[in-house]
């Protein structure tokens, strides 16, 4: 998630009623609101290919003021999952200018990485990203930023029941928040699936990911 937001949009306690995660064939398509006006786009394909499920995405961002473009933002991000654990991660960022990558691979009893920092070694057996199509990472105390590859601490708490609109309707949804330093996401679930995400930035302004179809 770009920086001039400053929330990072990437994301074990316990509580009752998690839902349950059985990725197969979907797409997520959300339009991105920055104070209730569209500045873009998240897209999402999933798919499930024997014991594996690979993800890709992109958000393409472009903020303006007086019909002039001030801010533009491209994140491209491939990923491959087994057994709710990340194998793979290919990620491509444009943030107004500053390009970044993460390219990585479970090994043995870790998972490597590169960025532009240079190679890295994360210490844990199964990594997580902010994969919000996978209800299971709300069990996670650490998640990978898929665009600079640091892990980040987070806390994670079930908020109740909700409503929020999706696909132009009002429905009935979980309500979950992700928090951490300069991290404040929240989620909602709908029957198992992720339906929408906001946070409010440090300059008080809203940011949403609307659900227009899946």
């Amino acid at each position: 998630m770009p920086r001039f937001l400053t929330c990072w949009l990437l994301l074990a306690l316990a509580w009752p009623s998690i839902p349950s995660a059985e990725p197969l064939d979907r797409q997520w398509r959300f339009t991105v609101l920055l104070n209730g006006k569209p500045i873009g786009h998240h897209h999402v394909d999933l798919a499930k290919r024997g014991d594996d499920v690979e993800y890709q995405s992109e958000t393409r961002l472009d903020v303006k003021i007086l019909f002039i473009n001030v801010y533009s933002y491209l994140h491209t991000d491939a990923e491959s999952w087994r057994d709710d654990c990340l194998t793979k991660i290919e990620s491509s960022t444009n943030d107004n200018g500053k390009r970044e990558f993460v390219r990585g691979a479970r090994a043995a009893a870790s998972f490597k990485i590169e960025t532009p920092k240079g190679a890295s070694e994360l210490a844990a057996p199964c990594i997580m990203t902010f994969a919000y199509w996978n209800p299971r990472i709300l069990t996670a105390t650490r998640l990978m930023n898929a665009q600079t590859g640091a892990e980040v601490p987070v806390r994670i708490t079930a908020l109740g029941k909700d409503t929020v609109l999706a696909n132009g309707a009002e429905i009935a949804a979980e309500h979950y928040a992700i928090v951490g330093e300069k991290l404040n996401i929240e989620l909602w679930y709908a029957q198992g699936e992720w339906v929408a995400l906001a946070t409010t930035t440090e300059r008080g302004e809203r940011l949403q990911y609307q659900l227009r179809e899946r």
